[in-house]
This record gives structure tokens, sequence and C-alpha cells, in this order.
């Protein structure tokens, strides 16, 4: 018989060459080896539609264009290249922080998954289609509150539009109580503007006019897409209601226009609220407008 030493060989040792005490070292030296080694991760790296949102994410579409026109590498081959991993990453970071640790560690795994790059070769050949016509894929966000104070928002938006246009309907007022008149008119188009930003985006952009007027505004004045800025118009309109009241309605409507515009500045502050997508083209657009004789 053997007896058990300090040799690591005996560990390799057939357990019927080893001595009792010797099959028992090595087993517990194999049980603890089990022990400190961790198990493969199981499941997708990412949930699927944060590799979704990761992978039309404009900054990745710009870097995997711009690796494959340099490298010749197709979409799911230059999920592994070393810049467009770090894109990856720091989107993450930065959209989807609760999966950043994760996506860090497993990112190999996540350029070779084959529902990864079923999503990069959807994202970039819809991105090339609206390129191959002469336009941008645009992907805009837009804070929203919880659904409680957007409800509150949508409300006083309609009583604010619905009380304005009490006033525009009678036309004789633009001579004979001018100033409020001409309140009206703004206080309408300023109702109809925060109104856009509390409903589903889907209802906007089934609407071509008021999806064009919402793309103007994300592009051109960039505070409304923001649940500060719209808390300070929600606020202006209230202030605006209550100085030129002329009636109990004027007062009550600049009160709850008023109220709604310090919880959008609360919600802010703490926090609170998510972020939407919404994808236009509007580029391709303007190309052919431009293109008319």
């Amino acid at each position: 018989w053997v007896t058990a030493s300090a040799d690591p060989s005996l560990v390799a040792m057939p357990p019927r060459l080893l001595s009792p005490t010797a099959a028992a070292a090595a087993a517990a030296a194999a049980a603890d080896t089990a022990a400190a080694t961790p198990p493969p991760a199981s499941g997708p790296v990412v949930p699927d539609d944060v590799a979704r949102k990761l992978l039309e994410d404009p900054a990745v579409q710009q870097i995997i264009q711009e690796r494959c026109v340099k490298t010749g590498m197709n979409v799911t081959e230059i999920l592994t290249d070393g810049e467009v991993q770090r894109t990856i990453l720091q989107a993450c970071t930065e959209r989807f922080p609760e999966h950043a640790a994760q996506a860090k560690q497993r990112i190999a795994e996540f350029a070779v998954d084959p529902d990864v790059q079923n999503h990069a070769r959807q994202a970039m050949d819809w991105a090339s289609h609206y390129l191959g016509q002469g336009g941008a894929l645009v992907v805009a966000y837009i804070e929203q509150c919880p659904m409680s104070v957007r409800l509150c928002a949508g409300i006083a938006a309609c009583v604010s539009a619905v009380r304005a246009a009490g006033y525009l309907l009678n036309p004789l007022g633009l001579w004979t109580d001018s100033v409020p008149y001409v309140l009206s008119l703004y206080q309408l188009l300023f109702s109809i503007t925060v109104g856009l930003f509390e409903v589903k985006l889907e209802w906007v952009q089934a609407v071509p006019v008021l999806d064009s007027y919402q793309n103007t505004l994300i592009e051109k004045a960039k505070f409304t897409s923001e649940t500060l800025g719209r808390g300070l118009l929600f606020g202006f309109q209230g202030t605006l209601w209550l100085c030129f009241a002329s009636h109990f309605s004027d007062s009550m409507c600049g009160a709850l226009m008023s109220f709604v515009g310090i919880m959008f500045a609360l919600a802010s502050y703490c926090g609170y609220g998510t972020v939407a997508e919404k994808v236009t083209s509007g580029y391709r657009a303007l190309a052919s407008k431009e293109a008319v004789p």
C-alpha cells in the first residue's frame, strides 16, 4: 500500500492503488476544486428587448457601419470587434445600467449569440433601407413622467385647450377684448404642444400633421421633450391663466396647470419617469421636398 504524502501525483493515481487515507485526501481536494470553480453562466447575457434596443442605438449602428467598411467583415462578424463591443458596453451603461456588469463579463458570449446576431442584421437592414432612400434613421428620446402624472397633465392640457377655444369661437373678441383673445390663441397652441408628449407615440404617429409637428419640436425646441422643460411650460401657462383670468373657470384652469407644472418639476428632480424612443426619417422627407422643381 502507498501511504498518503504531500506529493500531488498521488491525486492522479487510481483509487485502487491508494490507501484509504490518501483516497479521502484526493476526494477532498477534488471537492474543493469543484467548489472553487464557479458554475458556467446560463441564459442570455441581457434580455432580448434590451439586446434589440442596444443594437438599434444610433451610436452602435454608426460604429458597426464604420467598422464593416474598414475591415470588410459582415454584421455578425463585426460584433466581435473591440471598438464595436466597447460602444455596445457604453450604450448599455448609459441606457441599461442594471445590465452593464453582466454585459461586461459576458461580452464575448453576447457577440456570438445567434439571437443577438439576428437582431444586428435586422437593425442594420432597417437602417440601410432608410439610408438607401437618401435619408437617415433618427432616434429621438422623450422623457415621460409616471402614468398618474401624465394622466393629470393630459387632463390639464385638454381643459386649457377647451377654455382657450371658447374664447376663440367669438371672432369679435379680437376687437372688443384683444388681449385675452390673443393669449387664448397662444394657450391653445401651447396646450396642444404639451399634450402631444403625454399621449402614446403611436397615436401621434398615426396623424401625419401632429407627427411632423412633434418632430420639429424635438429638433428645434428640445426642452419640450424633457420633463423639466414641459413642467416649466405648464407653469408658464398656469400663470398666464391666473394673471388674465376673467372667469372663475380661468382661475381653476390656471391652478390646475400650475399644479401639473410643480409635479413635473418634482418628477424631474427626483428622477421619476421613463424614456420613450421615437424613430423618425425626417431627413428623407426633407430631401424629397428639395428634389421637387
